[in-house]
């Protein structure tokens, strides 16, 4: 199964989920379907603004979709006007390699390099 971490996007606010079916679980957001999340109600409609993946292991999403949840709104809508659409996906990081980029980018004083450097993919507008 092939996992997606999404960005979501209002007027106002912004959200990060992980899903199988992307094009489901924005139509859950949106209240057309189904099963959005509590948190996505009120500020409707949602819009994809980026998506990174796919993820063979919903691990991988998951440490993923925890490192942007930390980001701000700005910090993450920054993060996604800077990924052009249709980029090639990222090759699977040396484990060692990925333990070290999570304890840098947990570091209070880290800057975003570690993020970006697993992560690009792509962005839709």
């Amino acid at each position: 199964m092939k996992w997606t971490v999404y960005l979501l996007s209002s007027r106002t606010r912004t959200y990060v989920g992980i899903t199988t079916d992307l094009e489901r679980r924005l139509a859950q957001h949106n209240g057309r379907k189904r099963g959005g999340a509590k948190a996505t109600r009120a500020a409707r409609p949602w819009r994809v603004a980026a998506r990174f993946g796919p993820f063979r292991s919903r691990g991988a999403a998951l440490r993923l979709e925890h490192r942007l949840k930390r980001l701000r709104r700005n910090a993450r809508l920054e993060l996604a006007s800077s990924w052009r659409r249709g980029a090639a996906p990222p090759t699977a990081p040396h484990r060692a390699h990925a333990v070290r980029s999570l304890r840098a980018s947990s570091h209070p004083g880290a800057g975003k390099p570690a993020l970006l450097a697993m992560t690009r993919v792509s962005a839709t507008r």
